[in-house]
């Protein structure tokens, strides 16, 4: 009887171990069928690339998650800016941070902005996150995507011709913009003479529209190398007899989108005033010389006021101001 006592009394201690065994052992394989059964996730590039170096002009680059196979579970990866110079105005990013594919699905997309850069600024970049340890319902390794956004170099020199002045009569102010109609011409430099300047002049590309200020978009592929001078003609001028002696200069703004932009004064021997009939005289702005896709603006004096050079050729990313 002691011996059969003895057995019994291990019994139930024995019994619990082997469940508690049991269940551990469970445990593990259950956790180990869960990652085994994750669906793997795969982030492409429309473009098949995510480094993107001197970029110039827009981009729209779309962005395509996708799972090995269906889950009852959504998946996200979430995309946002790790660090860089680059803000919201240069690059976009989706609306609510993340690609969502839902439950069942598989596959789901989502684009990345990359705006021009017109403005004349230093190189920008971009760090962008794609993925992060939120995406916990599949199988996926974060990486990142690496931008770089040179400034856009137009071919094109657009000029802003402005004469906008106030002049008071007799206790009221009125505009020069209003009352002075100033047109711009081009003409070739070579034999160029200000008394004349009509016999050289480039038919078909003024500014003369009877606007103010006058805007006009030179394309340099229609320009070969040379020099060009542009000069004005006052078409019309109501402060005659009832104002006094007021100067109305051209203020002229030369930019080419991404190099430079530069404003130049009509030099005060080449003004008009109020007292200046129309059709009377003409005054000399500023030369235009293009050599192997290098332009520069001089003015009156021969003085280099800025130079730089067509995207055509070796870019020069920050113009060269005469001090």
């Amino acid at each position: 009887m002691k011996k059969f006592s003895k057995i019994s009394s291990w019994y139930p201690f024995i019994t619990i171990l082997g469940v508690l065994l049991m269940s551990c052992e469970d445990t593990d394989v259950s956790e180990t069928m869960l990652d085994t059964n994750q669906p793997v996730l795969t982030v492409t590039s429309s473009t098949g690339s995510f480094n993107f170096n001197d970029v110039e002009n827009d981009q729209v680059i779309t962005i395509t998650a996708t799972l090995s196979k269906p889950t009852d579970k959504q998946v996200r990866v979430y995309m946002f800016q790790e660090s860089g110079t680059a803000d919201a105005e240069d690059i976009g990013l989706p609306a609510t941070g993340y690609i969502n594919i839902p439950a069942y699905q598989t596959t789901a997309s989502a684009s990345i902005i990359i705006n021009k850069d017109d403005l004349l600024e230093d190189t920008e970049t971009a760090i962008i996150n794609i993925g992060d340890t939120r995406t916990t319902a599949a199988s996926y390794t974060p990486f990142q995507m690496n931008i770089q956004i040179e400034n856009y170099v137009s071919e094109d020199l657009k000029i802003i011709f402005d004469w906008e002045k106030d002049i008071d009569i007799q206790g009221n102010t009125y505009s020069t913009c209003g009352n002075a109609d100033i047109d711009v011409y081009i003409a070739h430099a070579e034999g160029f003479d200000i008394n004349d300047p009509f016999v050289n002049i480039i038919e078909d590309y003024s500014a003369a529209t009877g606007n103010c200020p006058e805007e006009w978009t030179i394309t340099f592929e229609n320009y070969p190398d040379g020099e060009y001078v542009f000069f004005t003609d006052f078409y019309e001028n109501q402060f005659i007899g009832v104002t006094e002696f007021e100067s109305i200069p051209v203020k002229t703004i030369f930019t080419r989108a991404g190099v430079f932009s530069q404003t130049v004064e009509q030099d005060p021997s080449q003004v008009f005033t109020t007292y200046t009939a129309s059709g009377s005289i003409n005054g000399y702005i500023a030369k235009l010389i293009i050599v192997d896709g290098v332009y520069t603006i001089q003015d009156i004096m021969g003085d280099t006021v800025i130079s730089g050079r067509s995207s055509s050729s070796q870019k020069t990313k920050r113009p060269k101001l005469n001090r």
